[in-house]
């Protein structure tokens, strides 16, 4: 049965009292999905991605992630969220945030770090003009439309222009259900520094997971960016993850990727 329709985009933007203009973004990304074949082996960029094993029908969309809020989260999640050198920590489940502070300190300066879904409500001037405009696009493949069309969840870093936070920030994304479909998007304006731990993980289940996410660091002229992105998914999980950077003039980006589970 295939749950990725057209109703279900509509559904899940209404359950997030979305505005009229995220869910044509949303309705525009499924048209691209559904006109979009699935990638095989004689794709160039596939020929080592075997997908027949995948049970890609059993995952559907996450839309009633409320629930996960409820589930007992292993206590290693909330140690590394209580440091104290941390001037922001975002704990989400399933897409859906269950702890959040960030310092007051960094607040006065103007710094917003949220997540995804706050960003859409009380900064849309921001999500919308960078929102998979000038890093990811939905046109790139099946997985990134599927990602723009039911996208749920992530981490928003805007800091504004010639603007240091002074102090490290830390999401946590965990993924309980099995599926979830995370958008990270950072953006430093002209001369900002910003240091962002951008962290991805699950249990180890038996059953098959589906992990479809982006990941959009934006970097203005003359700002400093350091992104530490890390996963420990389950052995079972499906990862399709669209990540990108662009950064500019005299600008700098320190990208570090660890991958300790699938």
């Amino acid at each position: 049965m295939n749950t990725f329709t057209k109703e279900a985009v509509q559904k899940l933007s209404a359950s997030l009292n979305e505005p009229e203009w995220m869910l044509e973004f949303r309705l525009k990304a499924f048209e691209i999905y559904e006109n979009t074949p699935m990638p095989t082996t004689k794709d160039e960029a596939w020929r080592r991605t075997n997908l027949r094993q995948m049970k890609f029908d059993e995952f559907g969309p996450s839309i009633n992630g409320d629930a996960a809020t409820d589930a007992a989260l292993p206590s290693f999640l909330n140690q590394q969220l209580t440091a104290d050198e941390t001037g922001g920590n975002l704990l989400q489940v399933d897409g859906v945030t269950r702890d959040y502070e960030l310092s007051e300190a960094l607040q006065a300066q103007g710094v917003i770090f949220c997540d995804m879904h706050t960003a859409v409500s009380q900064h849309p001037d921001l999500v919308q003009k960078y929102f998979m405009t000038e890093g990811v696009s939905v046109s790139e493949g099946k997985f990134a439309a599927l990602h723009g069309a039911f996208w749920r969840g992530g981490t928003f870093l805007y800091v504004p222009k010639n603007t240091k936070a002074a102090a490290p920030l830390h999401s946590v994304l965990w993924n309980e259900n099995g599926r979830t479909f995370t958008h990270t998007l950072v953006v430093l304006e002209v001369g900002s520094e910003a240091i962002f731990m951008d962290e991805y993980a699950s249990g180890n289940s038996d059953a098959q997971g589906f992990h479809n996410g982006v990941v959009e660091l934006l970097v203005g002229d003359n700002a400093n960016l350091i992104y530490a992105g890390l996963q420990d998914f389950g052995a079972n999980m499906w990862q399709f993850n669209h990540e990108r950077g662009r950064v500019g003039r005299d600008g700098k980006l320190d990208w570090v990727t660890s991958m300790m589970g699938t």
